[in-house]
């Protein structure tokens, strides 16, 4: 009675490496695009958390250091751009460069009696990419 289940995912082992390059390498042209699209240089640490990966699956490096290698990439990725993200906006227009014909105006409500005014303007960042990727802000 020592049969042990295999572990969930074991199935993928069945996958051959060749598979994982291509899913791999599709998301380094994601990286690639998204960093160009939005000029944040957090995407491109990701890109090279990807390549990490392929390493393992072409054959050059052991699985253990390819997935460290990727995580600390990742890592810093995530804080990379989220920092670029909350990045102020000096005043202006994403598009234009210029003033917003809405500069100074903040239509959100606070609630009744509050002393407390809603912040007048959003990251550049995030106005960048919401529009690089085809969505309105508010």
């Amino acid at each position: 009675m020592d049969d042990v289940a295999p572990p969930f995912g074991s199935f993928m082992e069945a996958m051959p490496h060749w598979a994982f390059i291509i899913i791999h390498s599709i998301l380094v042209l994601v990286g690639l695009w998204l960093a160009r699209k939005t000029k944040l240089n957090g995407f491109l640490l990701f890109v090279l958390a990807e390549l990490s990966y392929v390493t393992y699956h072409a054959g050059l490096t052991h699985f253990l250091f390819a997935h460290i290698i990727a995580e600390v990439c990742d890592a810093l990725a995530l804080v990379t751009i989220a920092l670029g993200l909350t990045a102020p906006v000096a005043g202006g227009s994403v598009q234009s460069g210029g003033p917003s014909r809405h500069a100074g105006t903040d239509r959100r409500r606070t609630p009744a009696g509050s002393s407390r005014s809603a912040p007048k303007c959003r990251s550049r960042k995030v106005l960048q990419l919401a529009h690089s990727l085809g969505r309105r802000t508010s």
